[in-house]
């Protein structure tokens, strides 16, 4: 509310372009894309009616129908209840298939109209319907906008489910297009590009890692930490934390660790890791230190105190 008082005509475009982006023929990805659903569905991929063909005529269909508007009305509120609900949040393909069966319905009553009005030569009505059915075409086909972005995001969308059926080297190469794809982006797209090239450093790191490839894993981490999203910076460093650990970098491990427990202070598992990296830089009395914020965070864990106890004895002992 406060953006809106302070920004009422941003608002208003913004209102605008998220109307124009819920008719839009573009199917606009979340977590899964229907675009790359088709790469793998003969079905998905036959010319099946989209929403470009069921659209403008649905809109049409209103406004032929204006003569029955008391029986249609829970249709049309139907219809707005959903199209608003996109204007308050934001659009995605997915949410606005509920409107499809409505749509559908006032399309058949549009093609039905229009077939009668040619054969009864009603040249009144198809002197604007059809100019109005033209027009409405040309909106929902017209270019949707950030489809680059899409595009790239699709691909590590992609490479994520490649991952999680095991076809690693599939899942590498679709990560690397999509980093590849976020660079050629215009600088007006850089921001949120930024983010999904960060999440698809990570993925790349995570794959890389199941191929055996620690030292390219290890890069694409680093690239993967500086993300603008706070979660991928975080799993990010405490990866990075760990494997540089596992190769005797320590004090580079301590450092990611440090980094990730500024962001999380409250995450047990990376207070005892970074706890671990000190412990092997000599830096025990620190170690302790946060062996016992971990305490404070979970008092139930078994292996802190233990832990700790022992840091303690090497430390009195001066070793």
């Amino acid at each position: 509310m406060r953006f809106i008082t302070a920004h009422p005509l941003r608002w208003l475009w913004l209102l605008a372009d998220k109307l124009a982006v819920f008719w839009n023929d573009f199917e606009r990805p979340d977590n899964f894309s229907f675009y790359n659903f088709r790469r793998f569905s003969s079905l998905l991929a036959a010319p099946l009616p989209h929403l470009a063909w069921v659209a403008p005529l649905g809109l049409l269909g209103i406004a032929l129908s204006r003569s029955r508007w008391r029986d249609l009305l829970p249709f049309h509120i139907t219809l707005l209840a959903f199209v608003a609900s996109a204007l308050i949040f934001f659009t995605q393909a997915r949410y606005r298939m509920p409107v499809a069966p409505i749509l559908c319905l006032l399309a058949a009553h549009a093609g039905v109209s229009l077939v009668a009005a040619i054969r009864a030569k009603r040249f009144a009505t198809l002197g604007w319907a059809l100019p109005a059915l033209a027009l409405l075409f040309v909106l929902v086909l017209m270019p949707a906008g950030n489809t680059a972005l899409f595009d790239a995001q699709n691909h590590s969308l992609l490479a994520e489910m490649f991952l999680e059926a095991g076809r690693l080297d599939e899942a590498a190469s679709e990560y690397r297009v999509c980093i590849a794809a976020i660079e050629t982006l215009p600088a007006a797209e850089t921001e949120p590009g930024k983010r999904v090239q960060a999440g698809a450093h990570m993925g790349l790191a995570r794959t890389l890692l199941k191929q055996g490839d620690d030292q390219g894993a290890i890069g694409e981490l680093r690239l993967a930490a500086e993300s603008p999203r706070e979660d991928v910076r975080f799993a990010a460093l405490s990866t990075l934390g760990a494997l540089l650990g596992e190769k005797g970098n320590a004090p580079a491990a301590a450092e990611a660790l440090k980094r990730a427990v500024a962001l999380r202070p409250d995450d047990f598992e990376a207070r005892m890791s970074y706890a671990e990296a000190l412990d092997r830089l000599g830096m025990t009395r620190e170690a302790i230190d946060q062996i016992d914020r971990a305490i404070g965070i979970n008092p139930e864990d078994r292996d802190a105190p233990r832990i700790r106890v022992e840091l303690a004895r090497r430390l009195s002992e001066g070793r």
